[in-house]
């Protein structure tokens, strides 16, 4: 099952508090695939790249969760500051 996490790139609410509880519920079911969405692709983001989205809480772990996680193809990631807006036709 696909499970976006981007609740947990900011301070929890209520949405984000029940989300953590039910995958903690969940996570050490071993009938069950958790794969996990959000807005890191990679596990190195947040070390790596100042200004990178960071996780406000820890993801629960156990066999049933999977951190999907992307290495950014070349060409892919904005330098910070973007585009300006002159440079696009």
């Amino acid at each position: 099952m696909a499970v976006d996490v981007n609740s947990f790139y900011e301070a929890l609410t209520g949405v984000g508090w029940y989300l953590h509880r039910i995958l903690a519920h969940l996570a050490e079911r071993d009938d069950l695939r958790l794969r996990l969405y959000g807005q890191s692709l990679t596990d190195r983001d947040a070390e790596a790249e100042p200004g990178a989205a960071q996780l406000a809480v820890e993801v629960p772990a156990g066999p049933a969760i999977e951190r999907v996680v992307y290495a950014a193809p070349d060409g892919l990631v904005v330098p910070p500051g973007g585009r300006s807006r002159s440079s696009v036709s």
